[in-house]
């Protein structure tokens, strides 16, 4: 869209007129984040598969690795690829179009 202005809720201003629409471009640049489920981390170490199966964002140990392997995993918005990789309190993972905050 060609001198359009985009504004909040997909209303898109274009000639002093205002209509109703969602472009691709709102969609992708203005998409709402998804909410963060806080998971307690319990006693001693936390390892990335651990969280996955923990969190509820993977079933088994099995698909953990799985998804690691591929890179299909974010741990504070970076790709992570080590299953073994200790989480610390604050830690933000995301798999899935969720995500999951490490907690006390």
């Amino acid at each position: 869209m060609a001198g359009a202005r985009l504004l909040p809720d997909g209303i898109v201003a274009r000639g002093g007129r205002l209509r109703k629409g969602l472009s691709r471009r709102y969609d992708a640049t203005m998409a709402r984040p998804q909410p963060i489920d806080d998971v307690s981390k319990g006693e001693g170490v936390l390892r990335l598969g651990q969280f996955l199966q923990m969190a509820g964002l993977v079933d088994s140990g099995g698909e953990a690795k799985e998804v690691i392997r591929e890179g299909l995993i974010t741990v504070n918005g970076e790709v992570d690829e080590r299953r073994g990789r200790q989480l610390a309190v604050g830690d933000v993972v995301a798999f899935g179009g969720r995500r999951a905050r490490v907690a006390e």
